[in-house]
């Protein structure tokens, strides 16, 4: 169907549902809304909806202005405290980030709107604070474990479903003088790689651990789990099942080792599928969770979380035409374009995997909605490093997570 005539019956059909329901007809002179986020948000995917927007509401242009990840709090919460934020706008949702949204009142409740309806169930608390909807959660992430097919069935395996068997699956692939786990440390943040794949455990015995240690809440040095996340990658280490060298070995050579048929594990996130699938049509892969339990664990938990929500900006002078934006994007068919650009996981209901490959639809899989990503970022930090520490030799996992702790307690009273 041409889209430009799909573009105008939808609108059609959108205004005619909004008189029905006593919604808002817009007046139809030029306007532009501007959409601000980070450049992970995918601004191919943004695009091609607001093209489809621009196409149904012909008065209407959007800009779109990504930034760096990690100036994009900074710079948007003082444009939101000035009054001169984005009208519609990339969130996080973390507690902290919520905590802080809701008091300047910058965004706008979306509960009842129609966006809402298209998401998985369960899904509208993502970014919801006190009773409102803060925002629409675009795009689902995981962290887990990437594997090469070819190379599990050469050596007569199967894809792990317990601690044991991973274990054995690493053991057996060092012992024919393969990597068992691509990953490197030389980077520092990609300690992540392997810390959050383990902290599932974590999050399976409290979703809620990470949520609350962001507001203060909670300590992690009380936790189990957390230093077994450590002490678990210290195990892995010391059998060698890392590259060698691993503090001096970068990301970008231990994810080369895997596609290369030399690593038979490569722990990263559900967003490393677009690279995965760009690769070497002749490589075989799958991804799975990261076993952390001694017997067979149906319902295990991947680290999943959302990569931003989409919100509109209370305060601004097209807030209206923003959320009718924000309900036009998830309608199936628009959010299916941004899905397929972007190359995601989904959060409707229709529409759950952006790739083609098996694996998309294994993460898609995957995904238990918690929280075990760390704020603030000095905690983060700590965590890193921490884990290098811990290789060496220089810390235990008790003192990492006290230092953790600690850079909590430090942000809270700054």
């Amino acid at each position: 169907m041409d889209m430009k005539k799909w573009g105008k019956r939808l609108f059609a059909v959108s205004a005619l549902a909004a008189m029905c329901a006593g919604g808002t007809v817009f007046a139809e002179e030029e306007i532009t809304l501007t959409y601000m986020g980070w450049l992970d948000n995918n601004e191919d995917g943004l695009r091609a909806v607001a093209d489809l927007y621009e196409e149904a509401n012909p008065n209407v242009k959007i800009e779109i202005e990504l930034l760096e990840s990690d100036q994009y709090d900074t710079v948007y919460m003082a444009r939101m405290a000035s009054g001169e934020a984005a009208d519609l706008m990339s969130i996080r949702y973390q507690e902290d980030n919520k905590k802080n949204y809701a008091s300047g009142d910058y965004v706008a409740d979306l509960t009842g709107q129609p966006a809402v309806g298209y998401l998985k169930e369960g899904l509208d608390q993502v970014s919801a604070y006190e009773g409102e909807i803060q925002g629409i959660p675009v795009a689902a992430d995981c962290w887990g474990l990437w594997y090469n097919a070819d190379m599990l069935e050469k050596l007569g395996l199967e894809v792990p479903t317990t601690i044991g068997e991973f274990r054995n699956c690493c053991e057996t692939a060092k012992e024919a003088g393969y990597v068992p786990i691509a990953n490197g440390l030389q980077d520092g943040w990609t300690a992540w790689m392997t810390l959050w794949t383990l902290w599932g455990k974590a999050g399976e015995a409290d979703p809620t651990l990470f949520d609350r240690f962001q507001i203060g809440e909670a300590t992690l040095s009380d936790v189990e789990e957390v230093r077994w996340a450590f002490d678990t990658a210290k195990e892995y280490y010391d059998a060698g099942y890392y590259p060698e060298n691993v503090l001096g070995t970068s990301q970008d050579s231990a994810v080369q080792l895997w596609y290369n048929q030399e690593a038979l594990f490569c722990p990263n996130g559900s967003f490393f599928l677009t690279e995965v699938e760009a690769a070497d049509p002749d490589f075989t892969y799958g991804f799975c969770k990261q076993p952390y339990n001694e017997e067979p664990q149906e319902d295990i938990c991947a680290q999943g979380g959302y990569t931003f929500s989409m919100a509109a900006y209370k305060q601004g002078e097209h807030v209206d035409q923003a959320i009718d934006f924000i309900n036009f994007f998830f309608t199936p068919e628009n959010y299916s374009v941004y899905v397929e650009k972007a190359a995601v996981i989904g959060t409707t209901v229709e529409g759950v995997t952006g790739g083609d490959s098996g694996a998309a639809k294994q993460i898609g899989e995957c995904i238990t909605p918690m929280n075990t990503n760390l704020h603030p970022g000095a905690a983060q930090d700590a965590a890193t490093d921490g884990l290098a520490a811990v290789f060496a030799g220089v810390k235990t996992s008790d003192e990492v997570v006290a230092e953790m702790d600690q850079m909590l307690q430090d942000s809270l009273t700054k």
